[in-house]
């Protein structure tokens, strides 16, 4: 059964893409953020992705991996679960 989780992703004209994470990543959930990341990288090469884990509720090492491997373009703005 998958963990329910909300990934919702932002792509502002004047800005670099945004995903917001709400609830819980894990093994179940975790290729909707790889996804979403990948998603993003391709429409916006040029950006730093924006990732707001402000609503993180837990994470564990297969979504962690997920963030590791995109590690380069991201920039957390907070999470209280890391």
């Amino acid at each position: 059964m998958q963990t329910a989780v909300t990934i919702v992703t932002e792509l502002p004209r004047g800005g670099a893409p945004i995903i917001a994470v709400i609830g819980t990543l894990d093994s179940t959930n975790a290729f909707r953020l790889h996804d979403a990341l990948t998603m993003a990288v391709t429409l916006r090469p040029a950006d730093t992705v924006l990732l707001d884990l402000t609503a993180l509720r837990g994470i564990d090492d297969a979504a962690l991996r997920v963030l590791l491997a995109h590690g380069d373009r991201l920039r957390q703005l907070a999470s209280r679960a890391l």
